[in-house]
């Protein structure tokens, strides 16, 4: 029709679809998903996260970096769904200290919340496609000396079965203290033998 009207509709019925379309676009549209309402899914998500068997600390560590996250979008009137928004956060953790690979975990939170947002209907599309995690620094290993590496060689060429030497005045000293050092056993025995009235 001219009107763009569905035949057989009323007043009303135009007035209900048109609502209806309104509330669906502010539902799907990334701008108008802000950080207060984004924070009031949160547990929903977390729900979901327990149903998939996720362990706790999984749970917790993506709630803490979504939690943050928002919280830093609602200081600073920033959309939560923007891609400037999540660098700039991701940024300023960097800037402050924050390791890369603490910075990843919590950029990786706000992913997994966004495409869950995907799944429940709420987001058309992720407006995170393509981006990437901080880079992680490799610790960087300084190499062994050149008595260092000596040192190492001498250790393993030395057999493994090579007996333990022990000096004469450390054994002396070790039978001292046990006392064994008063008479030899061979000693012992003939005087045994040699006392009456014991038997043998």
């Amino acid at each position: 029709m001219p009107d763009g009207r569905v035949p057989g509709a009323g007043p009303g019925d135009v007035a209900l679809c048109s609502s209806t379309m309104t509330e669906l676009t502010a539902r799907l549209a990334p701008d108008r998903l802000t950080a207060d309402r984004a924070a009031a899914l949160i547990d929903s998500w977390e729900l979901v996260l327990r149903a998939e068997r996720k362990s706790p600390r999984t749970i917790k560590v993506y709630g803490d970096g979504l939690r943050r996250y928002l919280l830093w979008c609602a200081e600073q009137g920033a959309g939560p769904m923007d891609r400037i928004s999540l660098n700039q956060w991701v940024a300023g953790l960097l800037d402050q200290g924050a390791a890369a690979g603490t910075a990843g975990m919590r950029k990786l939170a706000v992913r997994r919340f966004t495409g869950w947002l995907i799944v429940e209907g709420r987001l058309p599309a992720d407006p995170f496609h393509g981006m990437t995690a901080p880079k992680v620094d490799q610790p960087v290993v300084d190499p062994l000396t050149d008595d260092e590496l000596r040192a190492l060689i001498r250790a393993c060429a030395r057999p493994l079965t090579e007996p333990a030497r022990t000096s004469p005045s450390t054994i002396a000293a070790t039978r001292r203290s046990s006392g064994s050092c008063s008479k030899p056993a061979s000693e012992s025995a003939k005087s045994s033998h040699s006392r009456p009235g014991t038997s043998t």
